[in-house]
């Protein structure tokens, strides 16, 4: 393992860990191999959910409505969003079932046992809208937070056309991910969603989740849910009580987490060039895979 400073302009400055051929954050705890090797040999119990998505992909907004189902209770979480990417494993055994646990770690770092037979919601989200989300938010961390000091066209560099960025390339994310959830024979079950299918229709997705749940549930509680959870609501109840964390790890000690949620945000964003660039990256990558994004709606 190395750490791992990452420049591709001279006002563009990321730190990675390095190992196994790929870009871990530079938060991720301790020694890499060690820190994977706990998650692989977590104890998973048959409540518990997993979250696994790119980074800002809608992991925070799901995580919600995965919360407010489990509780039976419409309203926000107050407990921090237990990542299995950041947390020792032995703060994870201690938490209460049911667990509702989240990583961006491609399926291949997971632990063992969820993937033989847990249950895992994976979201997916338009890589444009998820590279200028992603942008936003980083520009607000502390350095050692995992900062971002380039610019938006840096980052694309990062994301799309190299693996030396938190988290690794997302084709690559996304197309291992594509792959396992066509699997006939796998053992985990997987609740695939998508990012834009939500803002158009909360309501069926919300539905979609209390059914993968199996959490019995009427419709009044299901809209319920659905209007707490709108993006509009969400943000405003959720920055209005920001946990201690975000103080300590963002510029203005704000939740950087919901700034607008909206669907084809990326055209003020990308110029003419870079999103040519990128559909031709697009249409290289991708010819082969069945999974598809909604750049509208």
């Amino acid at each position: 393992m190395e750490v791992y400073e990452f420049s591709v302009e001279p006002d563009h400055l990321s730190r990675v860990k390095l190992y196994d051929h790929f870009s871990f954050p530079y938060a991720f705890p301790g020694n890499v191999k060690d820190h994977l090797k706990k998650i692989a040999t977590a104890r998973i119990r048959d409540t518990d959910v997993l979250l696994s998505t790119y980074p800002k992909s809608g992991t925070h907004w799901v995580r919600e409505i995965v919360s407010m189902l489990l509780r039976g209770k419409a309203e926000y979480s107050s407990d921090p969003l237990h990542s299995i990417d950041f947390y020792d494993s032995s703060y994870i055994e201690k938490l209460q079932s049911p667990r509702i646990l989240q990583s961006h770690l491609p399926f291949r770092y997971l632990p063992n046992e969820i993937k033989r037979q847990g249950r895992i919601i994976h979201v997916s989200r338009n890589p444009k809208d998820t590279a200028v989300s992603l942008y936003c938010m980083l520009k607000k961390l502390t350095y050692m937070s995992g900062s971002f000091s380039g610019s938006f066209h840096a980052l694309l560099q990062c994301i799309f056309y190299s693996d030396k960025f938190s988290y690794g390339n997302w084709f690559d994310f996304v197309k291992e991910w594509d792959k396992v959830m066509r699997q006939e024979n796998r053992g985990c079950k997987i609740l695939h969603l998508e990012y834009e299918e939500m803002k158009k229709d909360l309501k069926s997705n919300v539905r979609k989740v209390a059914d993968f749940l199996s959490v019995d549930c009427d419709e009044e509680f299901i809209n319920m849910v659905a209007e707490k959870c709108t993006f509009k609501n969400m943000k405003n109840g959720k920055e209005a009580n920001p946990q201690p964390y975000w103080k300590d790890c963002t510029f203005d000690g704000r939740m950087p987490i919901f700034r607008r949620g909206d669907v084809g945000d990326w055209r003020s964003w990308f110029s003419d060039k870079e999103n040519d660039r990128f559909d031709k990256e697009y249409a290289r990558q991708m010819k082969d895979q069945q999974i598809s994004f909604r750049y509208y709606i």
